[in-house]
């Protein structure tokens, strides 16, 4: 291909370009495959193209950006994909909504995320498949959860039950579980968060998935808590803590999310002492994270 690019023009470069970009990110050289796709971009536009054709070169590029972790340009590219797809009707819109939306996502601009997610269902309301409108209520949920909007995320993370249960998809409703419970423990109902939790760490449990035991244990624990069962609350969290070292033992958000749940147990059953000591390595952790 390299041989041929200096005696291809117009199209036919662009599409030599953009099978080189390619080959670049398989090689997972990153600048290499944006300077190929931006060249790519610019035969297009000398030669006229249309916007369809544009479509492959801005989705290469805008992958390449996202790649070196240039996540605003990344997603300001596929937006124009988005704008064409609109117009074209593109069947694959609601998969670079959710792309664009997962780049948000990694800047923190939730709103801007959940804007895509919500186009992204209602263009799975239209066409009716399931399995991803189920997966676009799940990620909106995901939005207004980080918006704390807690209500609206149940609201969202239960739509999303709705059609994985019918589906017998007992991965993601055990995945709708743990976020569920999340939830309502932010809204202090113990009780439900109690219920979504045991759910959750059934499935997590049948599963033998050490991740989804710990952030079961986590809400149950948290739910435990609330409803002042504290002997129970502090065993869920201490088996937390345990798996989580024995899986992820540099997982410190987590860490420091049981250590914290932990000390408010110990300051509730007068053991300010202890949870003293607690609180000041959690310090010293933060301290060292910032």
């Amino acid at each position: 291909m390299w041989r041929s690019l200096p005696n291809a023009i117009g199209v036919e470069r662009a599409d030599l370009l953009l099978e080189l970009s390619q080959r670049a990110t398989f090689r997972n050289s990153c600048e290499e495959a944006l300077t190929l796709a931006e060249e790519a971009r610019d035969a297009l536009l000398k030669a006229g193209a249309d916007e369809t054709l544009m479509v492959r070169a801005y989705i290469a590029e805008s992958y390449a950006l996202a790649s070196l972790g240039r996540k605003i340009e990344a997603a300001r590219v596929l937006g124009k994909v988005v704008d064409v797809s609109r117009k074209d009707s593109d069947p694959f819109i609601d998969d670079h909504l959710r792309t664009q939306a997962l780049w948000y996502s990694d800047m923190k601009d939730w709103q801007a995320a959940l804007g895509c997610q919500l186009e992204a269902i209602r263009v799975n309301e239209i066409d009716g498949d399931q399995q991803w409108l189920a997966r676009s209520y799940f990620l909106a949920g995901n939005c207004y959860f980080q918006m704390d909007d807690f209500t609206l995320a149940i609201d969202y993370y239960k739509r999303a039950r709705v059609i994985y249960k019918r589906d017998k998809n007992v991965t993601e409703v055990g995945s709708c579980d743990i976020w569920i419970g999340e939830a309502y423990t932010s809204l202090g109902n113990g009780e439900l968060a109690l219920t979504y939790s045991n759910q959750a760490l059934d499935v997590a449990k049948l599963m033998n998935k050490t991740p989804w035991i710990v952030l079961s244990l986590i809400v149950k624990g948290k739910a435990q808590s609330m409803l002042t069962d504290f002997d129970k609350a502090e065993s869920s969290l201490e088996e937390a803590h345990y798996l989580l070292m024995y899986d992820s033992p540099n997982h410190w958000d987590l860490i420091i999310e049981i250590k914290s749940e932990l000390a408010k147990i110990y300051r509730q059953t007068d053991r300010s002492g202890l949870a003293d000591e607690v609180e000041a390595r959690i310090a010293t952790i933060r301290e060292i994270l910032e």
